[in-house]
């Protein structure tokens, strides 16, 4: 009698639910970064005297929006046709801990 435990689950379900899983993350990444543009929006009156960390802080979350919408439709493709998945990228979470950081600091002082 076979142990149920020494089964592996078939590589194939593991990699597809790998890239699903990370096809969502991207994907809520993306919408954070457009709720805290829209923050942005909201307050930007109070930051007439922190121009410089409102800029900053744009430009991270338009980056991070670039970078994750672009990881979540590659790891969409890529999960849809069965292929192997790419390597876990780096660019989107360097722009979301650099948004987070100077968001942190500009959303602290209002």
């Amino acid at each position: 009698m076979k142990n149920p435990m020494q089964n592996a689950p078939p590589k194939k379900n593991h990699n597809r639910f790998r890239g699903w899983t990370l096809t969502l993350l991207f994907s809520t990444l993306t919408v954070s970064c457009l709720l805290v543009i829209y923050a942005l929006y909201l307050l930007r009156a109070s930051f007439e005297e922190n121009t410089l960390g409102f800029f900053v802080t744009l430009l991270a979350a338009l980056m991070a929006i670039l970078f994750n919408a672009k990881a979540a439709i590659t790891h969409y493709k890529v999960t849809t046709s069965g292929q192997t998945l790419p390597r876990m990228p780096l660019k989107p979470f360097l722009f979301m801990a650099l948004m987070l950081f100077v968001a942190g600091r500009l959303f602290g002082n209002v």
